[in-house]
């Protein structure tokens, strides 16, 4: 709890100038003292965490191995279908084909291309919620699902919804939402959701056990050279060599 609290806390730049937003009151908890005002007026479109409008993907941290035609592939499916999902075990990579995807096609849809992490999300009533955190819309709690459809309904662009399997019901639901929206998931297993189109990611190439290769012939597969560079960024002064 204090970790997140604190997390919080810069978050809100609690403390600076002389600025209070989260106050602990020992024996009860902690309490929101900032100052809050009701407007009747529709409320403000402001992009999450400073983001420019039109979007809030995440620029990859590290060079993407490996995955170049499937990205191509991917993004001219896309641009076929509305719904996309791409399935895989965990750690293959479906995000990292994900974000580069939606960046391939950020330019085809005019009110942009919003990412939304649900790995986190144990209650799928809270997928509207965080669907609005990432937009940077706020909206009645009363009904988040109708105000959300009402939102989206006009709307042509992209949502990324990564991590969707323990969220299947409540991730269909938000593709019924938003008729104009095209929909990129990630998920360990399909949706199964009307018009959803599939693609499996394959595992990045692993030279075969039973030959033997130097070191520069094996860095010529996708999986040795992630490895590699996973490597030499993890140990200082590591180095693939045919030992």
């Amino acid at each position: 709890m204090r970790v997140h609290i604190a997390a919080v806390r810069r978050a809100l730049g609690d403390g600076r100038a002389g600025r209070r937003y989260i106050a602990n009151n020992p024996g009860r908890g902690y309490a929101f003292v900032g100052p809050v005002t009701r407007e009747n007026s529709p409320p403000a479109i402001v992009p999450p965490n400073g983001a420019a409008a039109g979007g809030n993907l995440p620029k990859p941290l590290t060079r993407i191995v490996g995955r170049d035609d499937v990205i191509v592939a991917l993004a001219a499916q896309l641009a076929r279908r509305r719904f996309l999902t791409i399935v895989g075990p965990g750690g293959i990579g479906k995000t990292t084909v994900a974000v580069a995807v939606a960046g391939a096609v950020r330019g085809s849809y005019k009110d942009g291309v919003w990412f939304v992490g649900l790995a986190s999300l144990s209650d799928p009533e809270l997928v509207p919620s965080a669907l609005g955190a990432a937009l940077g819309v706020q909206f009645s709690s009363a009904n988040p699902v109708q105000w959300l459809t009402a939102w989206l309904r006009d709307k042509a662009g992209l949502i990324v919804l990564d991590s969707c399997e323990h969220l299947v019901d409540a991730a269909a639901a938000v593709l019924k939402a938003a008729p104009s929206t095209s929909i990129l998931t990630t998920s360990r297993e399909p949706l199964r959701a009307d018009g959803e189109a599939l693609h499996h990611l394959a595992a990045l190439e692993l030279p075969s056990s039973s030959v033997n290769l130097a070191a520069s012939d094996a860095l010529s597969y996708s999986a040795v050279q992630l490895f590699n560079e996973r490597a030499m960024a993890a140990a200082d002064g590591f180095s693939f060599a045919d030992e």
